[in-house]
């Protein structure tokens, strides 16, 4: 996955957990039923996955902005997903830092955006990866 998406080494980690989140979520041969259904009771809806390394643009908050005419988004890719509903976690290349966010619009092969809503939430460490700045809601866990 690490390979064909063009991220870097460093993100190794990312990808990992990609590929357990997706197969907690799949039946194979080695085991006929689905992880989650046999801890939650339910099939996992599988609408919300990606493909790792999918370029998408993370909308900034109205906080983040400066002023009017400042972008509404940056440009990411696509590395993983988190424990939150429908959320997901982003590489920006520019920052070299991980995003944490729901408020994202994917791009497919044909660059047609794929529109999400929601709110930016956190931004975590990852090794070899700099953290910069924090993105998200003000005072949320004590920070900001």
């Amino acid at each position: 996955m690490l390979n064909s998406s063009g991220l870097p080494p460093p993100l190794w980690a990312e990808a990992v957990n990609t590929a357990v989140h997706i197969l907690n979520r799949i039946p194979t041969s080695a085991k006929p039923y689905i992880m989650n259904e046999k801890y939650f009771g339910c099939k996992p809806s599988l609408k919300n996955l990606r493909t790792f390394g999918q370029p998408a643009v993370a909308n900034k908050p109205l906080v983040h902005r400066n002023g009017k005419w400042d972008t509404t988004g940056n440009r990411m890719r696509f590395v993983g997903y988190t424990s939150l509903y429908n959320t997901y976690r982003f590489f920006d290349p520019k920052k070299n830092k991980i995003v944490i966010t729901c408020n994202a619009i994917f791009l497919d092969e044909e660059q047609n955006p794929i529109i999400l809503s929601g709110s930016t939430h956190e931004i975590q460490d990852q090794p070899d990866i700099n953290v910069i700045e924090y993105i998200g809601p003000k005072n949320q866990k004590g920070v900001a």
